[in-house]
């Protein structure tokens, strides 16, 4: 909580409802930024948004006045109203010696229990006060926090802290855990709250808390060591367990990335067991230590939360209208949102005094007078809007997906099929960009949009128009806009099949990520560094499919591995690994953690093929063609993805790797396919990109023309139509014909047989097309292998010219 007395060199800012209709100006030109939103590859499922209920609550809570509903009604409840939080963080207070008075006004929380062992529950009655109506309005998660404890448990009797040493008594260490857990258990007993966590400590690794060199502290807090912050996990765990609450601990709530990364790599596994959650707070930190604590969150399989942080650049502006600490809190937020990937975002304080705004800057959310107020002033600021431009639209259960932009941000809900889009401009001038909704199946016509700039709190501005799943936008200068688009839909492909055994020399399709690759003419060949990872990624995706290979490790030590339902970068990802130096086969995902091991001996330079089939979250993995699975397990962390293959330490060589999809699955009609001949291995192709009907179809060399590209639309019954990208016109056998070398030909949809394609799986990644008419596959003339060689219908048989692959 590095609050008012704190640094100030660490901090960031936030925002809700005025809603006015703007015209939009003309717009200048402006180079156009594209930006692909991206539904196949997710990132965090949202839990909410929230804040936390210390000082401020115990301030206004006690106000005897219409604006304290009116403060409580900013916050919690309807989004369109309000910022719509649904998370709210309650104080348990520690008290502070009657003798002593050096908090700040509204932090000296009051306890439940005094020192002589007699409880008060009328205590705390303005922040108690605060959480009954949050919940009244729409509150759904709730946690517990202590910044100290009780003074009279403390070291030096006073709940400010005392330096670098754990201010509780040795004596007191039970003690404590039985009042936190005593408070949970009385607010669901007696009051009908069941906290959903409680967080024992607060950043308990800074050295700023106390009463020591001669001054005291100006709010609650505590350092506590490491083997300290163990105990009192260990206890708190066993005092809620012996109650039957279900309430979960949560930590380390480290000021900085950094203390909450060493405090959670310190704990034993006993530790790490008896917590259910990581709480961080971004007071400080880099990009790197974001990316490091989400990898230890999914290493070990935790929930993530940002759960408390603020910005007060100054000096304090006594209009409420300063926005640079807005655009710094937008910052803020982005890069938590964004590499961090936390579930929730949770604000510092709601109500900042404007006695302490006064002193350090612009801090929080709204400013109100915290003595001598007896009407209830308060003013909001332009952090509370800029706050709102998330809060209000990005919502509980909303699933965030891939923006390859850092100045965009993009979740959606699958159910309601509807999208926020945040978008960023601290720049001095405005900024164009094309936001790219191709990867949905379906997309709506418009997005409302809403602006928070110096001049406007969140207006509405007039819509803007989607065109061929395309929405061009203009982030104005110093400005956070957040565009509402309903009407999406996204089916997961169900795999784009392929099948590569790198016969011709060419790597088409792949990407390295990392280490050396090349093919060899008879393989692929990866090489990676001494202890490290070498990647190669297909640009194909799959949800339910069997993806194979062969793999022969060439290095002592060595590895190699097919990769699938991975992120682009390969950091999400499962992967099944041979590892001869270890001598098993095993099952795992990215970020580390394994799922399944099968022991066997391996041997170096010796071909073993591989087999996965996805289903769900049951995968099963084969080895050497064997009809029994070596591992079958379940997990669900990653339900699409793409391909790809990887090596460590040394050398791997890889072939006939390939995908087929789980029969059943279907096609994804928003995609457009390339269709290849196996024989010849060149595409399907509408003769001269005509868009007539009677247009010839033929086989042409790859030119990425929008004539060579296919829809694959459901037409009922286990038959498809396919449908030219380029001329929207049909693939069907001219005049219905019934014989061998009837002639394939492009036509308006008639809704005939003729048609219709039934895609029966060949094997091996390739497919046959047969006409539901007439009942033969989709051939090239006489075999060829010549560019313009004609599409025709055949009796079915086993040339391979009946066989073609299909992928986006």
């Amino acid at each position: 909580m590095i609050k008012l007395m704190k640094k100030l060199g660490v901090i960031a800012v936030i925002a809700i409802v005025l809603v006015q209709l703007t015209a939009i100006q003309p717009r200048e030109a402006h180079a156009s930024t594209a930006v692909i939103i991206n539904p196949a590859l997710e990132h965090q499922k949202w839990e909410g948004w929230g804040v936390s209920l210390a000082w401020w609550a115990n301030v206004i809570g006690q106000w005897n006045n219409a604006n304290r509903n009116a403060i409580i009604d900013l916050a919690f409840g309807d989004p369109s109203t309000s910022l719509g939080l649904n998370i709210a963080r309650y104080n348990i207070g520690a008290g502070e010696d009657p003798n002593r008075d050096h908090m700040l006004i509204g932090a000296e929380m009051p306890s439940f229990l005094n020192p002589a062992g007699v409880w008060n529950w009328n205590a705390d009655a303005g922040q108690r006060y605060v959480l009954e109506r949050a919940l009244q309005r729409g509150v759904t998660i709730t946690e517990a926090f202590a910044n100290s404890p009780p003074y009279w448990m403390t070291l030096n009797g006073d709940s400010g802290g005392a330096g670098t040493t754990t201010n509780l008594q040795a004596s007191q260490y039970d003690n404590y855990a039985n009042y936190l857990t005593e408070v949970v258990k009385h607010f669901k007993d007696s009051w009908g709250t069941t906290f959903n966590y409680l967080s024992i400590f607060n950043e308990p690794d800074s050295s700023w808390w106390g009463c020591y060199q001669g001054g005291c502290g100006v709010q609650e807090g505590s350092f506590w060591s490491r083997p300290d912050q163990e105990t009192i996990i260990n206890k708190v765990s066993t005092s809620l367990a012996s109650k039957s609450l279900s309430t979960q601990i949560t930590a380390s709530e480290g000021s900085i990335l950094g203390d909450t990364i060493y405090d959670l790599n310190y704990y034993n596994s006993t530790t790490k067991s008896q917590i259910s959650k990581i709480n961080t707070h971004t007071y400080g930190g880099s990009d790197s230590e974001r990316t490091t604590l989400y990898n230890l969150s999914k290493t070990l399989d935790k929930k993530l939360w940002m759960d408390e942080v603020c910005v007060f650049p100054g000096p304090h502006d006594a209009t409420h209208t300063e926005f640079n600490s807005s655009m710094e809190l937008t910052d803020k937020m982005f890069s938590d949102l964004k590499i961090l990937k936390p579930s929730a975002w949770i604000e510092w304080l709601l109500v900042e005094g404007e006695e302490q705004a006064s002193n350090v800057g612009n801090v929080n959310l709204i400013h109100a007078p915290y003595a001598n107020n007896p009407n209830g002033n308060y003013y909001v600021t332009k952090q509370y809007y800029t706050y709102g431009q998330f809060t209000k639209f990005i919502r509980p259960g909303y699933q965030f997906i891939d923006a390859d932009n850092s100045n965009v941000i993009a979740s959606w809900d699958k159910a309601s099929g509807k999208m926020a889009i945040v978008v960023k401009n601290t720049a001095t001038s405005d900024t164009d960009y094309t936001l790219n909704l191709s990867g949905f199946n379906q997309v709506g016509s418009a997005a409302a949009v809403y602006r928070t700039s110096s001049t406007e709190n969140n207006v509405q501005l007039a819509n803007a128009s989607i065109t061929s799943k395309q929405l061009n936008v203009q982030a104005k200068a110093r400005s956070v806009t957040t565009y509402v688009i309903s009407g999406l839909s996204y089916s997961p492909p169900s795999t784009a099949d392929f099948l590569d055994n790198w016969n011709n020399g060419a790597t088409t399709g792949w990407t390295s990520l990392a280490g050396s690759w090349s093919n060899t003419g008879a393989s692929l060949q990866g090489i990676a560094p001494a202890n490290s990872d070498a990647f190669f990624m297909r640009n194909s995706q799959g949800n339910n499919f069997t993806y194979e290979g062969d793999i022969r490790v060439t290095t002592t030590g060595g590895a190699g591995t097919l990769l699938f339902r991975s992120n682009i970068n390969a950091t999400m990802s499962y992967a099944v690994t041979i590892d001869t130096g270890s001598n098993y086969i095993k099952l795992f995902k990215f970020p580390y953690q394994s799922l399944a091991t099968y022991s066997i001996p391996l041997s170096l330079n010796t071909d073993y093929h591989l087999k996965v089939v996805a289903s769900g979250t049951n995968f099963k993995v084969y080895l050497n063609n064997g009809t029994s699975p070596i591992i079958d397990t379940n997990d669900s962390s990653y339900a699409s993805g793409y391909f790809g293959l990887g090596t460590y330490n040394g050398t791997a060589r890889f072939d006939n790797v390939g995908a087929t999809a789980a029969t059943g699955t279907g096609w994804n009609p928003s995609t457009n396919y390339k269709i290849t001949n196996r024989n010849s291995g060149i595409v399907l192709d509408v003769s001269g990109q005509s868009t007539s009907n009677g247009g010839n179809v033929i086989q042409w060399t790859d030119n990425g023309g929008a004539n060579q590209r296919w829809n694959l639309i459901d037409a009922g019954g286990g038959y498809y139509t396919i449908v030219n990208v380029n001329s929207q016109k049909l693939l069907e056998i001219s005049g219905s014909s019934l014989t061998d070398g009837g002639d394939a030909i492009q036509w308006s949809s008639t809704s005939g047989t003729n048609q219709q394609w039934q895609i029966v799986d060949a094997g091996g990644g390739y497919y046959k097309l047969i006409n539901r008419n007439s009942g033969k596959a989709l051939d090239v003339s006489g075999s060829s292998t010549a560019a313009g060689g004609d599409a025709v219908q055949w009796t079915q048989g086993s040339s391979t010219s009946q066989q073609w692959s299909i992928i986006p």
